[in-house]
Order: structure tokens, then C-alpha cells, then sequence
């Protein structure tokens, strides 16, 4: 079992004055895992910035990893799905049709 508990913004130099985070995952045998990540990268399940590191690591984001959406808050997945694909086809629908409309400034 790996618990996370840290999470901090660095800067990466030679990547184009780009911030990266880090995550510190600990072992129950004592380790310290140290991962650093992009928190623009998209979500494997939704395709959304990642944003921070969660449970499941820093390639899902912590609403996909705990099954929320990130704008409603409300559960995704009724436990009937019977595939990865088939969670993350419910997760993508539900968030194109929750997200709010983008702004001017958002573009």
C-alpha cells in the first residue's frame, strides 16, 4: 500500500520555464517514492488537467480517482460498468455535459 501525503510545486530547469509538481508517495515499508509530474497533463479518464497528484498517482485526477465530478461533485459510476473503458465512456459524457460554458478570458 502506498499512501500519498506531500505534493509541491518545482521548477524544472531547460524545460522552457515550465513548473512542475512533485508528489511524495510513502510505503508501509518506510519508503519515500518522489514523482515528479505536470499538473496540465490530461486525466486518463476525463482528458482534464491532472491538477494535483491523487491516490491512484499523477496521471488521473483526484475527482476520477475518487469517481466525482470535478464541477457537480456527483458520483459517476454506478458500479455496474463492466470495463475500464466502459468508466471512463460514463465519466466523459457526464463531464461534457456538466462542464460550465468557457468564458472569453477562459480561451
Amino acid at each position: 500500500m502506498i499512501l500519498k501525503i506531500a505534493s509541491e510545486v518545482i521548477d524544472m530547469p531547460g524545460k522552457g520555464n515550465s513548473k512542475m509538481k512533485k508528489a511524495t508517495y510513502h510505503t508501509l515499508e518506510g519508503k519515500a517514492i518522489v514523482i515528479e509530474y505536470d499538473e496540465n497533463a490530461p486525466c486518463i479518464c476525463c482528458g482534464l488537467p491532472v491538477v494535483e497528484a491523487s491516490m491512484g498517482g499523477t496521471k488521473i485526477c483526484p475527482w476520477c480517482d475518487m469517481g466525482r465530478c470535478r464541477y457537480c461533485r456527483e458520483l459517476f459510476l454506478t458500479g455496474h460498468e463492466k470495463s475500464r473503458a466502459e468508466c471512463e465512456a460514463v465519466i466523459r459524457i457526464h463531464i461534457e455535459q456538466c462542464k460550465p460554458e468557457e468564458t472569453v478570458n477562459e480561451r
